[in-house]
């Protein structure tokens, strides 16, 4: 009688656990590097997640539409948003430090907020609007349908 066949199923038991690790793992690693390589855009997904989820798929469809037919205006304005940001800190890292530069730049970036807000607002007005009237109620109610 052979000594290792009464564990042998022991063997196929921890190859398939190394299986399903590797495999959580690796969708855990896609994850990060999706949201590392792309937080905006993994930003605007959970947004309009959030959005959609109390509709229908229809309504929701319709919503995810008009919110990607804008996707690139609203994206070229963030990252303009951003280059804002960067003009921010490099006005407060300065070393005697440029009120007027300073306060310029702050402008700038609420200006820059204030489109990308805007963007994404007319966005989803623009969804809102074609939606079933079921789908707006339950939008406002805040209830999944």
């Amino acid at each position: 009688m052979n000594p290792a066949s009464p564990y042998r199923w022991i063997r196929g038991v921890l190859i398939a656990s190394l299986c399903l690790n590797l495999l959580l793992a690796g969708a855990a690693g896609a994850l990060v590097m999706r949201w590392r390589l792309h937080p905006e855009q993994e930003v605007y997904r959970l947004a309009l997640r959030q959005v959609t989820r109390q509709l229908d798929h229809d309504d929701a469809r319709v919503v995810r539409r008009a919110f990607v037919a804008r996707r690139g205006d609203t994206q070229a304005a963030y990252a303009e948003y951003r280059q804002s940001l960067k003009a921010v800190l490099a006005a407060l890292q300065e070393s005697p430090r440029n009120e007027d530069k300073l306060q310029a730049a702050i402008r700038e970036a609420r200006a820059k907020r204030t489109a990308v807000s805007d963007l994404t607002f007319d966005a989803l007005l623009n969804g809102v609007e074609t939606i079933s009237p079921a789908g707006r109620d339950a939008l406002l109610r805040g209830e999944r349908r």
